[in-house]
């Protein structure tokens, strides 16, 4: 941990950048981020030689919320159905479909077996989902990758869900970014563990008014956190 900055403006950014060394700012390589447009504006502009990263989990987190919203209402559909047992039956099926299939425990795989019969829609939803994690999992070729991604947007494309359309738009949009992650495989994975560790800072203190207490707070107890250098930004909300 080397700071803490305010807010998410892209200007904060760029400007945190500038007050860096020339020379560090050329030995920067990689940036990995999530899906936030100013983050990648600011790289852009602050460090154009940089190669962006679109965090492979946000990704996934992405997709993740757009199926659950296409779920609700194919469960708002499916409970309108004369079928005896279908509450009890579908009571909790959209964490079985959002969990990753090889962690489902016995119990947890009959129950998917039981919303496939029920409907195979999210039946559907759900191996679309697999089929993108397991192309991440899996694959470690930048252009087989692309391959995989191409052919699963024409599949999304041709299931006529629109609820899944705003996420192939974010691919798109994203799409240099998301097949870099298949460069060298860098993930935001060690930030995500600072952030609970900084949750926690904030429980402890039962919140911050003064941002520069926090960020004091939070550089004191986790600036030993290990050999990397890490920009994390945070909110008092």
């Amino acid at each position: 941990m080397i700071d803490v900055l305010p807010d998410r403006l892209k200007e904060t950014l760029v400007k945190w950048f500038c007050f860096l060394p020339a020379w560090a700012r050329e030995n920067i390589c990689v940036v990995s981020i999530d899906l936030w447009e100013p983050y990648k504006q600011a790289i852009q502009e602050a460090l154009p030689h940089a190669e962006i990263v679109a965090d492979r989990y946000h990704v996934m987190k992405n997709l993740n919320s757009v199926l659950d919203k296409a779920q609700r209402a194919m469960l708002q559909v499916l409970k309108r159905l004369p079928i005896n047992d279908i509450t009890s039956t579908l009571k909790g099926f959209r964490w079985v479909l959002l969990k990753n299939q090889d962690n489902l425990d016995a119990d947890e795989k009959h129950k998917l077996a039981s919303v496939y019969s029920l409907s195979p829609l999210l039946g559907k939803l759900h191996q679309l989902k697999e089929r993108f994690r397991s192309i991440f999992e899996h694959i470690t070729d930048r252009k087989q990758a692309e391959r995989f991604l191409q052919a699963w947007i024409c599949e999304v494309k041709q299931f006529g869900c629109d609820k899944l359309l705003p996420f192939v738009n974010t691919l798109e949009r994203w799409w240099d970014h998301i097949l870099n992650y298949f460069n060298q495989g860098i993930t935001n994975g060690a930030v995500e563990g600072i952030n609970n560790r900084v949750k926690l800072i904030k429980r402890r203190g039962y919140g911050y008014r003064n941002v520069t207490n926090f960020r004091n707070r939070i550089i004191t107890e986790i600036s030993g956190a290990g050999p990397l250098a890490i920009i994390y930004h945070t909110n008092l909300r």
